[in-house]
């Protein structure tokens, strides 16, 4: 009898709560390494990335099912209070939650780190978004055509005395993502030193940048 090979991260439950491409990225590297990974959307509300791309069968996006790989999919309502406890309830029997919204959401929804914590005091909040969640911009949303473009990356594309061009793809997000994904497994391993979580901040500018 064979048993199917194990991942790195066998064991640990990640939670990703974010849309498009920069938290769900991240999730999918930790997934790739063998993570359980539970994707949350709000109810009539899916991922837009469920529908982006061009090249499709059978109504089924490409660009979708290489993202949404090695995870699971449920619906849950954040912004209701039985929707806020289902969520506590899971974070209690998870490793890491992965949010990409403009910095203040969680805490909007009375979802912190602070209240995570309580729940989990080992949960790792991995955040991402387009300025970081301190500083004079981090306020604003966050695309990574505007990152890759306050970074310098675009300048340094293209030929010389043309514009600088858009990518193909989402450099921005993805590079944010792979950072994000470090940081948690950095995270990871303080845990075993600690015993605690952390909070993992992650900004499409500073990753272009990097």
């Amino acid at each position: 009898m064979t048993t199917a090979p194990s991942g790195a991260l066998d064991g640990i439950r990640v939670i990703a709560v974010g849309t498009l491409i920069s938290g769900p990225f991240a999730g999918r590297l930790l997934g790739d390494m063998g993570a359980e990974v539970i994707k949350i959307e709000p109810p009539g509300a899916p991922d837009p990335l469920r529908t982006w791309g061009q090249a499709e069968v059978d109504g089924h996006h490409f660009f979708w099912t290489v993202h949404a790989r090695n995870k699971r999919c449920v619906t849950l309502n954040l912004r209701k209070p039985r929707g806020r406890e289902l969520f506590l309830d899971l974070v209690e029997r998870s490793d890491i939650v992965i949010e990409n919204f403009r910095p203040g959401t969680l805490e909007k929804w009375d979802l912190g780190y602070d209240v995570l914590r309580q729940r989990n005091p080992g949960i790792i909040l991995v955040r991402v978004s387009g300025y970081g969640q301190t500083g004079p911009d981090a306020g604003k949303a966050g695309y990574a055509s505007v990152a890759e473009a306050v970074s310098g990356l675009r300048h340094m594309n293209g030929f010389p005395g043309g514009p600088p061009p858009r990518l193909a793809l989402s450099l921005g997000d993805t590079l944010a993502g792979m950072f994000a994904a470090q940081g948690a497994l950095a995270a990871l391993y303080r845990r075993t030193v600690t015993g605690k979580g952390q909070i993992v901040d992650a900004a499409l500018t500073e990753a272009c940048l990097a």
